[in-house]
């Protein structure tokens, strides 16, 4: 029996249209990017949906989804499970879902609310993404019974699980940071709602980290491993596990803030800086319970083999973390892992075997960060200035920033021409700077990524470190003394004795971009 649900016809047609026009459907491109300022449009076609999966390893597994929407996640689940089920409830939905899996012949689609059918085999992982919010709306409690219609679907799909399987569950936290921090709440669309315990009548709700914890414990759940995705699960650009936030609460803090999080359906006015809020939460250890979006994966047994393949687990290495930039030509991901030594270690990795190069007005940009890098836990440059800024010590701000321009200077100084740096200085930029605190250099880099063919002049350099640093504009520009971008450009211009060619470097930091991006 199919179910009410929609997003709107209209939207929903529009939506199968660009579906239906798409020269490529893989889940590594993004459908009708140019259409992305509809919300709807974005959430069902842009390729961040699948970063949420792109950490584990679905190969020679069945899988059945339940809730396939139009197909956002069921793409990518085809294209590297043995096989799929996937479930939708809506009819209109799940003729874009037939749309989007054209091609590909290792799936199998049913019509109809997952509390209906009936199947006669089982499965070595369940996804549910975005799905046990409504169990209120779409599942019926037998009468008499004192659980929650959340646990009676819960059950249901325990009862398809293979005796070693995964189920995978991803849902927002009701007391997501972002929800104290001015993004109404994304089912009810108003302030506060999951905070203060949602309405009585039937409507979605989401759940704590300790709520979710125990409801999938009473479910059979022997085993639980714990993620957090940033800025949520809907489109995640990182996706930490809970080992990687107790382990480098700086990291995290870091990766979880790389982009804004973000208030869909309205406007949203945040009361305090994320990124210090988030930090100082790590540093108390409430990282997890204050993340915005949980994945959870719970199985009956934690040394079963189907979960030690789902995790990729071996004895050489433990993959914690992974960042993703699913926007670019060539998109990467980098992981964050330890060793058998204990010491954190980097690596990036492309999605694909593309090109390893770039070019732009000229200039040849070289792709070469793919050899794992050891990382230092040391305090993060970025969040030191951020500090600051929000408490308006704008002279420890400038001191912080122009020892690390000054020692860039120095440290890349081209040979033969003074106002410009060795090409591999493009990627050593303030946001890839932690502080050692040791005596020896004032600062340590990772994660460069590009270098540039030709010498870098200083005013770009410079001007690429502010750009950087806008990640965290919210606290270092709102209330600078320098109020524009520009001007603060011009006076470090001025305070390094360097010609200021703003125009020119805005254009090679745009050209740059758009020649990797």
């Amino acid at each position: 029996m199919e179910i009410k649900y929609t997003d709107g016809q209209a939207i929903e047609a529009a939506i199968r249209k660009l579906v239906l026009d798409a020269p490529d459907l893989s889940s590594s491109v993004s459908i009708a990017s140019s259409h992305y300022a509809d919300w709807a449009i974005r959430y069902h076609l842009c390729c961040e949906r699948a970063n949420l999966l792109r950490p584990f390893n679905f190969s020679g597994l069945d899988v059945l989804e339940i809730g396939g929407g139009m197909g956002g996640l069921s793409r990518y689940l085809a294209e590297q499970a043995q096989s799929l089920t996937t479930v939708e409830g809506a009819g209109s939905r799940y003729a874009v879902l037939q749309s989007r899996l054209r091609g590909l012949n290792n799936w199998t689609g049913i019509l109809s609310n997952f509390n209906d059918i009936r199947l006669d085999r089982k499965f070595d992982v369940i996804c549910i993404v975005g799905v046990l919010e409504y169990a209120e709306i779409y599942t019926n409690t037998p009468e008499g019974s004192l659980k929650s219609p959340f646990h009676h679907f819960l059950k249901r799909a325990w009862s398809l699980l293979k005796d070693d399987g995964i189920l995978l569950v991803a849902i927002e936290n009701k007391l997501g940071l972002k929800y104290w921090n001015g993004a109404v709440e994304d089912h009810a669309n108003e302030l506060f709602t999951g905070i203060a315990g949602y309405p009585l009548y039937k409507s979605a709700k989401t759940f704590s980290r300790q709520e979710m914890v125990r409801m999938l414990r009473d479910e059979g759940a022997k085993s639980i491993d714990e993620f957090f995705t940033f800025p949520d699960y809907k489109i995640p650009s990182c996706v930490l596990s809970r080992s990687f936030t107790a382990r480098y609460p700086e990291i995290a803090t870091e990766l979880a803030c790389y982009r804004p999080f973000e208030s869909y359906t309205s406007p949203r006015k945040p009361f305090f800086p994320d990124v210090l809020a988030l930090h100082n939460l790590a540093k108390s250890g409430l990282f997890d319970e204050f993340a915005n979006s949980f994945l959870f994966l719970a199985s009956r047994n934690k040394n079963s083999l189907c979960r030690r393949r789902f995790l990729g687990e071996n004895n050489e290495l433990e993959e914690l973390a992974w960042h993703f930039s699913s926007s670019r030509r060539e998109p990467t991901e980098t992981v964050f892992y330890s060793r058998w030594d204990n010491r954190l270690y980097i690596e990036k990795r492309r999605f694909a075997n593309g090109k390893k190069s770039a070019c732009f007005g000229g200039n040849e940009f070289f792709w070469g960060a793919g050899n794992p890098q050891y990382l230092n836990p040391h305090p993060k440059l970025s969040l030191a200035l951020a500090n600051r800024a929000y408490f308006q010590d704008w002279r420890a701000v400038s001191e912080m920033l122009t020892g690390f321009l000054a020692w860039s200077f120095r440290h890349w100084q081209h040979p033969t021409e003074p106002c410009a740096l060795l090409g591999s200085a493009l990627d050593a930029i303030a946001t890839n700077a932690t502080i050692p605190g040791d005596n020896r250099e004032p600062f340590e880099l990772f994660d460069l990524e590009w270098r540039s063919g030709s010498p870098v002049e200083k005013s770009w350099f410079l001007l690429r470190n502010l750009a950087c640093l806008s990640t965290h504009r919210d606290v270092l520009f709102s209330e600078c003394p320098m109020r524009t971008l520009r001007a603060l450009y011009e006076a470090l211009c001025v305070h390094f004795n360097i010609d200021a060619q703003f125009d020119r470097d805005i254009l090679r930091e745009a050209g740059f971009q758009a020649a990797v991006s």
